[in-house]
């Protein structure tokens, strides 16, 4: 089949024809989310607002001085607030976690407080939003405050240690400079004790020296050997070097003992600073942390929120049940477009026969009340009160010996009478001559009849008229329950209509209907005829014969030009239709043609039995009866390709049951039901069919 793009029509198309799915779907996933909004907890939401502004310590700085910090502080402090230790005092604070508890109890306590908490920073400030959800609001609104208050002490307390340990760090630092610093005092004493005449001219020579080696190393750190500040300070070192060696060696060690003395000298001097300045701050009790917009309780909740939820179930429901649609489409094997169809199996289209119900056929819609049960029940009536003789009531005697009363005779035959009736009800004649239905089967005729005639004689401006190549027509399906015996015999009605004399034949011995619909025995049919045991005039039925088995007088009166039609029944029921069939059949064809305008076979479906088979190549046309948007692509083309296998002319395709589901061109339905006056229009006389 040939491939081609889906268009906006064919996604409508496929959304129309799948639209009981979509709004199951979607009022199934609304009624859902409604029920878990309903029954879902209530979810309150507490916010505390806490100011962070950090206070430097003495340690901090000369830290930063070493390496820089890593991040955002504002984020690390928000993920402070969540963390463990900040919890822990919060759930003490509140009383929820005693000493004599239970360790495992504790953890779950504070784990809890933990996850109901989110700290978020206000961008670009120095606050801290400390949000608490909980299903009670006084719990939401004290786990918060609690928390604010943590945090401010956890953060005192963290200052408070950090200054105690640098004071500690001070301490020893300073105690070691002090030893060093005795040292080189001493040292520097007792060499001038031992060499009085060494005066240290060597200094400031040495001074300097010493600065760039620690200025030299200094830049190594960060650059190679080859930067000009590196070539600078080397080129001074050589020059100083040179200097140097000019001095007595007791020269640089006194120089040498003066450098020392006089760095460790400002050292301890620095650590004596820093020393007092961590006193005063482990003695300060001032936290970075300011807490000055408390929570309350909230009077709403923020979940759920119905109207949300109801928006997001319908999204999804839409959503579900569109791709649901078109994943049930892909995995159709059913053909629902008429291009579909034409492009599958390479055969016109002769007829396109919608689906129309008694109630919903507008101007019909009066006349087609008469054809539902109380037609059936008048009917039944008309046969029992002038059949209803002493020979019927002794074969029908009931437990108390009485003949089967009317009421009996109803109640037996109810689940008869309901099929029949449904049947029934899709005879043409039960609409209105202006009605689709009508003009589709019109439509289906005239095309059966000019497929049949020579190329260009559509052409001609005289009418066309049967001949001896189109008489025989064959009505089959692919498979049972698509239509094929009531569009037979609608499509017989049609050409009776038309003025010719016209026979139906039941030739589907198998699961005969023909005698259902008109009201005719199936016995003294074609097996019988072709049996031997019957003459075909016995066996031909008649507009009598109808109106005896149940057709409405008034059905017969308003249909003129019924009485052309004539019908013969599939007959007495045969163990072998198919090898019936073979015999006799061209005889009794040509016996036929001499009497008849057109001869309407129903045949039996395509794939179930062989007879069509046997007897399409007797035949002058074969149409395919085909369901749309029920028959697998796969079973059309094995029907279409077993007819044509076998030699018989098959002219095309029927489609049945056509509803505006199927959609079979876009404007089929639109344009179908506008071309008909309704009721608040006015209407011309029907002219005679």
């Amino acid at each position: 089949m040939a491939q081609y793009e889906l268009s906006l029509r064919d996604y409508w198309r496929v959304v129309r024809k799948r639209r009981w799915i979509i709004i199951i779907i979607i009022v199934l996933v609304s009624v859902i989310t409604f029920i878990y909004s309903t029954f879902q907890s209530h979810v309150y939401q507490a916010t505390a607002t806490v100011h962070y502004k950090e206070q430097r310590l003495l340690a901090t700085m000369l830290s930063e001085l070493i390496y820089q910090p890593i991040g955002d502080i504002m984020l690390s402090q928000a993920k402070l607030i969540e963390g463990y230790n900040v919890a822990e005092l919060a759930a003490k604070s509140l009383g929820w976690v005693k000493a004599d508890m239970p360790k495992k109890e504790e953890i779950r306590i504070i784990s809890s407080i933990q996850a109901a908490v989110d700290a978020k920073v206000v961008p670009n400030t120095d606050s801290i939003d400390i949000i608490v959800q909980h299903s009670d609001p006084q719990k939401a609104a004290e786990i918060a405050n609690a928390m604010a208050y943590a945090y401010k002490d956890y953060n005192l307390i963290e200052k408070s240690s950090q200054a105690t340990n640098l004071r500690e760090t001070v301490e020893k630092q300073l105690s070691q400079v002090r030893i060093e610093l005795g040292n080189a005092e001493a040292a520097l004493q007792k060499f001038k004790e031992e060499n009085k005449e060494v005066t240290g001219t060597a200094l400031p020579a040495y001074s300097r020296y010493d600065s760039l080696k620690k200025e030299e190393e200094t830049l190594l750190r960060k650059y190679t050997i080859k930067h000009p500040d590196v070539i600078r300070i080397r080129q001074e070192l050589e020059v100083l070097e040179k200097e140097l060696a000019r001095y007595p060696e007791k020269e640089i060690v006194l120089s040498r003992l003066i450098r020392d003395n006089t760095i460790n000298s400002g050292l301890y001097a620095d650590y004596k600073q820093q020393l007092e300045r961590a006193k005063i701050a482990e003695g300060e009790k001032t936290p970075d942390v300011r807490f000055d917009n408390p929570a309350w309780p909230p009077s709403s909740p923020i979940r759920p929120d119905k109207v949300t939820n109801q928006l997001i179930g319908l999204i999804l429901g839409i959503i579900i049940s569109l791709s649901l649609a078109f994943i049930i489409e892909h995995l159709d094997t059913s053909i629902g477009t008429i291009e579909e169809i034409e492009q599958l199996v390479q055969l016109p289209v002769l007829g396109v026969i919608p689906y129309l119900s008694p109630e919903k056929s507008g101007p019909e819609k009066q006349h087609s009340k008469h054809h539902k049960k109380d037609f059936w029940l008048s009917a039944t009536d008309f046969l029992l009160d002038t059949f209803y003789t002493p020979l019927f009531k002794e074969n029908s005697k009931s437990p108390s010996g009485e003949g089967m009363s009317k009421q009996d005779f109803y109640i037996k035959s109810e689940k008869s009478i309901s099929e029949t009736e449904r049947v029934r009800t899709q005879l043409i004649w039960n609409y209105s001559p202006t009605s689709p239905l009508f003009e589709s089967y019109r439509t289906l005729r005239t095309n059966l009849v000019r497929s049949a005639n020579k190329p260009g004689a559509e052409n001609a401006a005289q009418p066309i008229l049967p001949d001896e190549s189109n008489k025989v027509i064959a009505i089959t399906s692919t498979g049972p329950q698509e239509g094929k015996t009531i569009t037979a015999s609608n499509l017989a009605i049609t050409m009776a209509l038309q003025g010719g004399m016209v026979l139906l034949v039941d030739m589907d011995m198998r699961k005969p209907l023909v005698h259902k619909i008109f009201g005719l025995e199936r016995e003294n049919g074609l097996s019988d005829i072709l049996i031997g045991i019957k003459k075909l005039d016995a066996c031909v039925h008649n507009i009598t014969d109808m109106l005896v088995g149940g057709i409405k007088f008034d059905v017969i009166v308003n249909t003129p030009g019924i009485d052309n039609l004539h019908v013969i029944t599939a007959g007495t029921a045969v163990p072998n239709p198919s090898e019936l069939l073979t015999r006799g059949m061209s005889e009794l064809f040509s016996q036929l043609r001499k009497r008849y305008q057109y001869i309407i076979c129903d045949c039996p479906p395509v794939l179930a039995v062989a007879d069509v088979l046997v007897l399409g190549p007797k035949t002058d046309l074969t149409a395919l009866v085909y369901r749309a948007g029920k028959t697998a692509k796969g079973a059309l083309l094995r029907a279409k390709e077993q007819i044509t296998s076998s030699h018989i002319n098959l002219k095309g395709l029927i489609l049945n049951y056509v509803t505006p589901e199927i959609e079979v061109s876009p404007t089929y339905y639109y344009n179908y039901y506008r071309y008909y006056p309704s009721d608040k229009e006015p209407k011309e006389p029907a002219a005679k069919v």
